[in-house]
């Protein structure tokens, strides 16, 4: 006979509403312990979701009560899930310290098995959202949301995603890129024709020897000549406004250049970008990630400056948490009251942060 509360549950799960199929398990157990299928699913969500202990116990219960082969083999296997789960609390510190690359490399160590595999997916959506690989980010979230739809981390990051690409459609976004690399080659061919239109007013050379009396007026001529291109430079020159979607372009660019480690670039799309910000909902990512650069390439006295604006301007920013944890590590050995100052923000407002970690116990108690 088969059993309905089971088959619910393993349907909500494959729905990918795994809480609510835990919750269906507990009131099948309650009502039957000898329910070996159902201990044993219960067992094996919590084990996805890296509560490693409790699954075990239901295995151990479900070996010794019912003498399930299947509890069994879980447990046999389980030993390595203990490295696993060192290596996961590492790759957390690491991630707290901004050590991306290599969480990522210990979180892909994590993830050879399905223990913890909601959080493990998480960390690296997590991981590859803040590096910019943002196809990698959305590789990742769809592994969690295949098993927790609901998840709210990975909630999160997705809408931080969605707030940078406003057209969900791949097909969107490559006819955008393709627009801004046409723009590109108008604005080189306009250079191109202002250029040649430059040379085009040069004065044919005359032999000055054989014509004496030409000097005054080829004077006049290279003048005007000359007040002409300063005239022609300077409308070259002069800065246009950017469009919400050039600004959109520029930072998909930038995070694209970020990613590679191309921190160079990064500055010079930003730079350029930030002066001209219209107060859409892109601008705190902007201003975070120049900050984030100018800290990269060591440039501390602007990362600083980048920073102070994002706290004081995005008090409620998606990146405020890292905001106040980078500042406070960047005013450690400038003036450690900013710096405690920023450090206490982290420890009042937000104490279940990754950023509330060792670092910033070392500075409050500086």
């Amino acid at each position: 006979m088969k059993n309905k509360g089971y088959e619910k549950a393993l349907g909500l799960f494959n729905d990918g509403n795994i809480d609510i199929a835990i919750e269906i398990c507990d009131r099948e157990i309650s009502k039957d312990l000898t329910n070996s299928n159902v201990i044993n699913l219960k067992g094996l969500l919590l084990y996805l979701k890296g509560e490693l202990e409790d699954a075990i116990a239901l295995w151990n219960i479900n070996k010794d009560y019912n003498d399930d082969n299947i509890s069994v083999s879980y447990i046999r296997d389980i030993q390595k899930d203990f490295k696993r789960k060192e290596l996961y609390e590492e790759a957390k510190e690491l991630i707290n310290n901004l050590d991306i690359d290599k969480a990522i490399d210990i979180l892909n160590l994590c993830s050879k098995s399905d223990f913890n595999s909601i959080n493990i997916n998480n960390d690296l959506a997590l991981c590859y959202y803040k590096k910019g690989n943002h196809e990698n980010a959305r590789k990742y979230l769809d592994k969690v949301f295949s098993l927790d739809k609901k998840n709210k981390l990975a909630r999160e990051i997705n809408g931080k995603l969605n707030s940078i690409y406003k057209y969900r459609d791949r097909g969107d976004f490559t006819k955008k890129i393709s627009l801004g690399f046409l723009m590109g080659i108008g604005m080189i061919a306009i250079v191109f024709i202002t250029n040649q239109k430059f040379m085009s007013h040069k004065i044919p050379k005359i032999n000055l020897e054989k014509n004496p009396d030409n000097i005054e007026k080829i004077v006049d001529n290279q003048n005007i000549v000359n007040k002409n291109q300063d005239i022609s430079h300077e409308e070259v020159n002069i800065e246009k406004d950017l469009t919400e979607d050039e600004i959109r372009e520029n930072y998909i660019n930038a995070t694209e250049m970020y990613d590679k480690e191309d921190y160079e670039k990064v500055k010079d799309i930003l730079e350029n970008t930030v002066s001209k910000l219209k107060g859409s909902h892109l601008d705190d990512d902007i201003i975070f990630l120049l900050g984030a650069t100018y800290e990269n390439l060591g440039y501390k006295d602007k990362a600083i400056e980048i920073f102070d604006r994002y706290i004081s301007e995005y008090i409620n920013g998606s990146y405020i948490e890292e905001a106040y944890y980078r500042a406070a590590l960047l005013y450690r050995n400038e003036d450690i009251d900013i710096s405690k100052n920023y450090a206490n923000k982290i420890l009042i407002n937000y104490p279940n942060s990754i950023y509330n970690n060792s670092y910033v116990e070392e500075i409050m108690s500086s």
